[in-house]
């Protein structure tokens, strides 16, 4: 499948440049900083940190991602500088007529591929190189930043992603950003299966791990933060299956009380170590939700309202949706085979 059909089913659509050109006229599209002021940039999130991809990821990382075009100028020798607005915070960039064709104008949305080049600025001080970029159409009014580099098939799925990521603070959405940036780890989490007693089908990880993000974000008893963090978590929690070879099955870790699959922190710790520089808070959340809990943080007394963490558990299991005959069916040989 082409790249285009690919995210068009992602609810994002590249428009063909004649129609492009005929819906926005040349007033429009010739439009300048003045007539975008700081208020049309402002998203749910714009009283909250911003996170700066060039700390984000090492340097001379190369990302792809989904922002608007700002603060358009035409400098010497046919070199453009503008700004890419993202859901996690601004970029300047350096970009040429290849790289930012001449139609594409302060306000639209763009699929851009971006060279993080820290250290490395022209006299501007701009160290951002744009390598490429094409027109997109977002159905979002803020969609977040990050878009997939692999290829994947659950599209129903990836558009549910991106409609719960679009929902989350720009600090937890760079965590979840630098995770993904790594094409393996992306890979592994849009192919692998979820366990032999459920979502036994490629993909089946994936799946589950977006309907318990899901189920946290409709606790409207809870701040809009937490319920953040809460996703983040769920999206997270067993992403260190993907370095484990065996399938087994998840039944068996309910009975003394649910903890992420070992290797998931180790994976996602050089992403917490980058955001923590910005948002300390986060980082030790982050840590405190992911880390193994006791029997009393594992059981809610009656009248005791659950704790983030027993809401976390909570929604992973009922999202398991473990069928119980086959739960019983497990026994001590465990199915082996090859990570997909």
């Amino acid at each position: 499948m082409n790249k285009q059909n690919n995210f068009s089913s992602l609810g994002v659509e590249y428009p063909n440049r004649g129609s492009w050109r005929q819906a926005h006229p040349a007033s429009r599209v010739a439009s300048t900083a003045a007539s975008c002021p700081a208020a049309s940039r402002a998203t749910p999130f714009a009283n909250t940190l911003t996170i700066d991809p060039n700390v984000l990821f090492p340097r001379h990382t190369v990302i792809t991602v989904i922002g608007r075009i700002e603060d358009w100028t035409l400098a010497w020798a046919g070199r453009i500088h503008c700004t890419l607005c993202l859901s996690i915070g601004d970029v300047p960039l350096r970009a040429n007529r290849d790289s930012l064709p001449i139609e594409i104008q302060n306000g639209h949305w763009v699929r851009a591929k971006l060279m993080l080049r820290r250290g490395s600025s022209d006299p501007s001080g701009i160290s951002t190189l744009l390598l490429s970029s094409s027109l997109i159409r977002p159905r979002q009014s803020n969609p977040t930043a990050w878009t997939p580099t692999v290829p994947f098939h659950r599209f129903a799925h990836m558009r549910r992603l991106y409609r719960l990521l679009s929902q989350l603070a720009p600090g937890q959405q760079a965590i979840f950003m630098a995770v993904m940036a790594d094409s393996r780890i992306q890979q592994g989490f849009f192919l692998r299966i979820a366990a032999t007693d459920h979502h036994t089908y490629p993909g089946g990880l994936f799946d589950c791990s977006i309907e318990a993000a899901e189920l946290t974000l409709r606790q409207e008893h809870l701040g809009t933060k937490e319920r953040g963090l809460m996703a983040l978590v769920c999206l997270l929690f067993d992403l260190g299956k993907l370095t484990d070879e065996r399938y087994e099955p998840d039944q068996m870790r309910c009975h003394l009380g649910l903890a992420p699959h070992p290797g998931t922190v180790r994976l996602i710790d050089l992403a917490l170590d980058a955001v923590a520089r910005f948002e300390p808070d986060l980082f030790v959340a982050m840590h405190q939700l992911l880390g193994p809990c006791d029997w009393t943080e594992w059981l809610s007394p009656p009248g005791i309202a659950p704790t983030l963490k027993q809401h976390i558990h909570q929604a992973i299991q009922q999202a398991w949706h473990i069928d119980p005959a086959i739960a019983s069916s497990q026994d001590d040989s465990t199915p082996t085979g090859e990570q997909k």
